[in-house]
């Protein structure tokens, strides 16, 4: 499901993402321009490129993944909302879902299994022991999740 994105919105938090990658780089560089043709220049100039060149949130998570950093992370620190910022669905990882989501609501069952449903940037997604899924409405993702389906109940329990 592709959801809709307001591609104004999306290049501003991109811009902002590349800032923030920029001000990291310029905090390894530091006071000390490297002299060129060392490997420290080159990684630099790679670098500088790399964000310079960076279009979309997915080129930002590459960039990210390619430079050792936990992509994940970076975006709960930034408090990134990756849907605004052109990111499918399908593509967010449940930890990020988890730690910028709101718990709406959630359920166990005596035999261990357990159902959470969080809103996240306008989507609800339900993330239960298996997989992670998202709807539209909270109504078709509690249905999605079980919650408060007493047969669904009776039969775990």
């Amino acid at each position: 499901m592709s959801i809709g994105v307001d591609m104004s919105e999306s290049k501003a938090i991109v811009e902002q993402l590349k800032q923030q990658l920029d001000h990291q780089l310029q905090e390894w560089l530091g006071s000390n321009i490297p002299k060129e043709g060392t490997d420290d220049y080159e990684r630099w100039q790679s670098r500088q490129q790399a964000i310079d060149d960076v279009q979309t949130i997915y080129d930002v998570q590459e960039y990210l993944d390619s430079e050792g950093i936990d992509s994940d992370q970076f975006f709960i620190d930034s408090q990134t909302q990756l849907l605004n910022a052109g990111m499918e669905p399908d593509d967010i990882s449940a930890e990020v879902v988890t730690a910028l989501g709101r718990e709406v609501d959630r359920e166990e069952w005596a035999g261990g299994s357990w159902s959470t449903v969080y809103e996240y940037n306008g989507l609800w997604f339900v993330i239960d022991e298996v997989e992670m899924r998202y709807f539209q409405t909270i109504e078709d993702a509690k249905r999605s999740a079980a919650i408060g389906d007493d047969d669904f109940d009776r039969l775990r329990d």
